[in-house]
């Protein structure tokens, strides 16, 4: 296959909530086709908060999940497995345990990577959604992690990443399910506080919020199921959280179509959108999809040329 056709490649997150995957056509020019795309609420970071460590059943899940993935792939001809593991493979004490089956049972070649190219690669595979040359920030909601990429003109001024995430704050509040208002107010003011004193770039800045991956999406699919408003804002995700706080999470998973354990966690990444949207006022709240996968294969290509290409 000529460079310029292409090449097919394969790329996975794995994430503290969930295992993303996409199998992709890439092209020298960083454009990105995608094929393919799955996912699977594993939750290996559940418990973690307790334990410090990957419950057994889910690491072995985990691991059934990525050669299921790796299947997928080679029917769609890829020619190289890539991923990366965030937050709760930093933290957990046996994620080394879990990267070593990876090499040692699928073809999958995954690095823990640091907090900051989280948020490099977020913005690298979200580059194309920073449409004028006003304030944007981009803001991913993930299971053990918030990726903040702040940009001007299309510039990052700054990309960090900080240890909040929808399943760290379900674990530490939600006791019920549906997890009422008490528990949703509670979940809203940690992540207040912890915004306040780890992200205070977003007190105030205005612009356009970008709200990344599957929380971003699961909200916007929710305002359409729920018929509120035209757009998102800081009053619909309020309404929206209000509507959570009594809604079981098999009927949420229903209405968007996901697996009931992702549902469990997401009032929480509503509760953290909210935060920071309050923190921010923007003038303008978007859904937009998760970009570390295609950030991930765009930053291949550039470091590589076409991997794997005849």
């Amino acid at each position: 296959m000529a460079a310029a056709e292409g090449v097919v490649l394969a790329a996975v997150d794995i994430g503290t909530n969930t295992l993303k995957f996409t199998v992709a056509r890439c092209f020298p020019d960083g454009r990105v086709e995608t094929i393919d795309e799955r996912n699977d609420a594993v939750r290996i970071g559940a418990g973690i908060e307790q334990t410090g460590r990957i419950d057994p059943e889910r690491l072995d899940r985990a691991v059934t999940t990525l050669k299921g993935f790796e299947a997928i792939g080679r029917e769609h001809d890829a020619r190289r497995f890539v991923g990366v593991a965030t937050e709760a493979l930093r933290v957990a004490s046996n994620g080394r345990d879990l990267l070593d089956r990876i090499a040692k049972e699928t073809a999958w070649e995954i690095r823990i990577i640091p907090g900051e190219e989280e948020a490099r690669l977020t913005f690298l595979g979200l580059r194309d959604y920073l449409h004028d040359g006003g304030r944007a920030t981009i803001v991913d909601i993930g299971g053990g992690s918030l990726e903040v990429i702040a940009a001007t003109a299309g510039k990052v001024e700054t990309a960090f990443s900080i240890p909040i995430g929808s399943g760290r704050v379900a674990d530490r509040w939600f006791h019920a399910d549906p997890p009422g208002a008490d528990a949703l107010r509670q979940a809203e003011d940690d992540a207040r506080d912890f915004l306040r004193e780890r992200a205070p770039i977003l007190d105030g800045r205005g612009g356009t919020l970008l709200l990344s991956g599957g929380n971003g999406q699961f909200i916007e699919g929710l305002r359409e199921h729920y018929r509120i408003a035209e757009r998102l804002g800081i009053d619909t995700i309020a309404r929206l959280l209000a509507i959570l706080a009594n809604e079981p999470a098999d009927a949420v998973a229903a209405a968007l179509a996901i697996q009931y354990e992702r549902a469990v966690v997401l009032p929480a990444g509503v509760a953290i959108a909210l935060a920071v949207a309050k923190a921010m006022e923007p003038v303008r709240v978007e859904a937009v999809p998760s970009g570390i996968r295609t950030g991930l294969l765009r930053d291949l290509i550039a470091r590589e040329g076409m991997p794997g290409s005849p």
